[in-house]
């Protein structure tokens, strides 16, 4: 399986082990399932600094490396701003052509996928748990 940098922070729990083998990986995946079918693209725009951008952060670094394990159709960017403050943002292009953007700079992680599902019109969130420790 691929990881990449921004899977650096999924998997860890604290007081946990980090999954180590294939058989790990695939049930921490299956644990956290997200389907997105009629999304093309995600366009995620965070600022380093500024109040609100720590769902975002935290987003990129726990939920979208097996939203995009689930989803390998959707094409993502990574916008990190390194100068001045700013709205974090979220826009999600849909296979119609619609671009729904969402302010991001308050919400969770988790309220951030939920939004971004809640996008999709066949969007569904099958699992979202670390059921993957039941087998260590």
């Amino acid at each position: 399986m691929s990881r990449w940098s921004s899977m650096n922070q999924f998997g860890k729990r604290k007081h946990y082990p980090r999954p180590k083998t294939e058989q790990h990986w695939r049930s921490l995946y299956r644990a956290h399932e997200y389907r997105l079918p009629n999304v093309t693209s995600l366009k995620l725009v965070h600022y380093k600094k500024g109040a609100g951008q720590t769902g975002m952060r935290h987003f990129k670094s726990y939920k979208l490396a097996p939203l995009t394990h689930w989803n390998a159709h959707i094409n993502v960017e990574l916008e990190k701003v390194e100068t001045g403050h700013g709205e974090a943002e979220a826009a999600v292009s849909l296979n119609s052509g619609e671009v729904v953007k969402i302010p991001a700079t308050e919400l969770t992680d988790s309220g951030l996928l939920a939004a971004i599902i809640a996008a999709d019109p066949e969007g569904e969130l099958v699992t979202d748990g670390p059921g993957y420790l039941q087998h260590f």
